[in-house]
This record gives C-alpha cells, structure tokens and sequence, in this order.
C-alpha cells in the first residue's frame, strides 16, 4: 500500500511552481506535509506565492508557518546595509 505520511520537501530555484501545479490529487493525497522556499520571481510565468498558498488550501493543506527572508549588502566599514526583503519565502503546510 502507498504511503500517505510523505514530507515533500521543495527547493528547486523556481521549479516549485511546476511541481505543486502539475501534482494531481492522487499525489495531494498521499502528501501529509509539504516544507518548500518558494522563490516569487524566478518562474517565466507565475510570480508570488498566492497560486501556490491557494492550490495547497484547497487541498486540504494548513500554512504552519511563513519565513520571509531578507538581506543586505555590507558598506566598506563592515557594516550591514541596504536591508530588504528577498524574493523568497519559507513555508510549512500540513494537513
């Protein structure tokens, strides 16, 4: 019998997009817990996290958690400037 207490765990530099939008129902099915870094601007097509946090909902999936990640450059005296949000995120979705 398969197993439906499967982790996905998803960092593929954008490809999140492709994997979560092809998944069929049966694959939504045996996943209990998905943890991925989505990357809002790297897909040729879809931007943001919404399409993906919407897919997830409707398949029965709860957002545990949301990281947004930041950065910042360094001035010539080491100290960190220029702080500001990456184009990424850290999301944990169970159900």
């Amino acid at each position: 019998f398969p197993s439906h207490d499967i982790l996905l765990k998803l960092d593929c530099e954008g490809g999140e997009y492709d994997v979560i939008l092809n998944a069929s129902q049966h694959d939504f099915v045996r996943i209990n817990e998905i943890m991925m870094e989505i990357h809002t601007d790297l897909h040729p097509k879809h931007k943001g996290k919404e399409i993906i946090e919407q897919i997830l909902t409707k398949n029965g999936y709860n957002k545990l958690d949301s990281v947004q990640i930041y950065y910042w450059d360094w001035d010539p005296n080491g100290r960190p400037v220029n702080y500001r949000e990456a184009p990424f995120v850290n999301l944990h979705w169970k159900k």
